[in-house]
């Protein structure tokens, strides 16, 4: 009898997120919209990351288009909010994982 894994639409799925995850400055505006007790606007975002506004709007295109985040309209502004609490979770985790297995990033002190 086979062997049954994971499936295939399921792996690809995961890959996909994980690609889309797979950016510094992406990571930097999901902490951000985690740790904000709001939505929050592009320009807000540009003020604390300090980048120009097309960078950050193409980064939040992305992840609305791979449904990490969801956007909403007030008057001339766009909201941004995480739309799965698991994503913050699953940095966390990325987080706790490089620690415990004390991996070294390049660029970091041993």
């Amino acid at each position: 009898m086979p062997e049954r894994g994971t499936p295939t639409r399921t792996i690809e799925q995961a890959t996909r997120l994980m690609r889309v995850l797979a950016h510094p400055l992406r990571v930097r505006i999901i902490e951000r919209l985690a740790r904000s007790p709001r939505p929050l606007t592009v320009s807000e975002l540009i003020h604390q990351l300090r980048q120009p506004q097309h960078t950050i709007s193409h980064h939040l295109g992305q992840m609305h288009l791979h449904g990490i985040v969801a956007r909403r309209r007030r008057g001339r502004e766009v909201l941004y909010h995480i739309r799965h609490p698991e994503v913050p979770k699953l940095l966390l985790w990325i987080q706790q994982f490089h620690r415990e297995e004390g991996w070294v990033m390049e660029g970091e002190a041993i």
